[in-house]
């Protein structure tokens, strides 16, 4: 399954650490900008959003939709050519 993640942590000094880091560990994660990763998983988006919430406060907002086909981008910064091979 391929997702893409989105997420707005609310408040300043946040930490983005523990979220980058469970991110990173799907088998495939692309930084796309700030605050949005391509994953690919075998989880489902309702799992991936479980999981992810776990290292959110209460009122920080994630978004997990699955990437099906049709996309278009500019300046990403994983770059054009990694998410081509990988999406």
């Amino acid at each position: 399954n391929k997702f893409i993640v989105v997420y707005d942590l609310i408040g300043e000094n946040k930490n983005y650490d523990d979220l980058i880091k469970r991110l990173e560990t799907y088998p495939t994660c692309l930084k796309l900008n700030k605050s949005a990763y391509a994953i690919k998983t075998n989880h489902d988006h309702i799992l991936v959003r479980d999981e992810l919430c776990k290292l959110l406060d209460e009122n920080d907002s994630i978004m997990v939709a699955e990437i099906t086909g049709c996309a278009a981008w500019h300046n990403i910064e994983c770059g054009t050519d990694a998410f081509k091979d990988e999406f």
